[in-house]
């Protein structure tokens, strides 16, 4: 029996519709992940003409996920909450001045992936985050991400994973608060995560 190039185009679809389940895996982590932020949130320039620029602390981090792969590609949704102390540092001198408070932070990051090889992977996507001062309401700051995902396996369901990532994201400082002598700035992170998937 001959198919006509429809018929032939809709049983390829469905097969790919019946099949793409069976093929899907999900995956759920957990990971701890250290932030080196650079820039800054504000630089404040002080009588003496230098200038400080105020940046969050390193602060650790625990990341829980969720993802789903077809094939080579994975696709998924990264929480984390955390509290980052906030830090001056002088342009001058390098001197870091602390003790400037503290960012409660909310942040889900939304990704999209493609293995390379074996367990290894390019990550990229949309960084969303809550950010809060003491005494402020809540800030929302965007930003995106990109970087390398490393897994491999320790035994029935479970992986361990490390990942590298950087990007940029937004300043949470409202510009209405700002002095003559502020400015905004955007922030720069690196992010280093180790942790363990399962598969379900």
């Amino acid at each position: 029996m001959r198919l006509s190039p429809r018929s032939a185009l809709h049983l390829a679809l469905l097969a790919c519709l019946v099949a793409a389940p069976a093929a899907a895996q999900w995956h759920v982590g957990a990971g701890y992940r250290t932030d080196r932020y650079f820039g800054s949130v504000v630089t404040s320039t002080i009588e003496d003409g230098s200038r400080i620029r105020f940046r969050p602390l390193r602060p650790d981090v625990f990341d829980v996920s969720l993802h789903r792969q077809v094939g080579r590609i994975r696709m998924g949704l990264i929480g984390s909450t955390f509290v980052a102390g906030i830090a001056g540092e002088s342009e001058s001198d390098g001197i870091t001045i602390q003790g400037g408070g503290t960012f409660d932070v909310l942040e889900l990051v939304a990704e999209a992936g493609i293995t390379l090889s074996g367990n290894v992977r390019v990550v990229a996507g949309p960084v969303i985050g809550l950010w809060r001062t003491e005494g402020t309401a809540n800030r929302t700051v965007v930003g995106a991400q990109a970087g390398i995902d490393f897994e491999a396996p320790i035994g029935g369901a479970f992986r361990i994973f490390g990942r590298a990532t950087g990007g940029v994201v937004g300043s949470p400082i409202d510009p209405t608060s700002l002095g003559d002598t502020q400015e905004r700035g955007t922030l720069s992170r690196r992010s280093l995560v180790t942790g363990v998937r399962m598969q379900l």
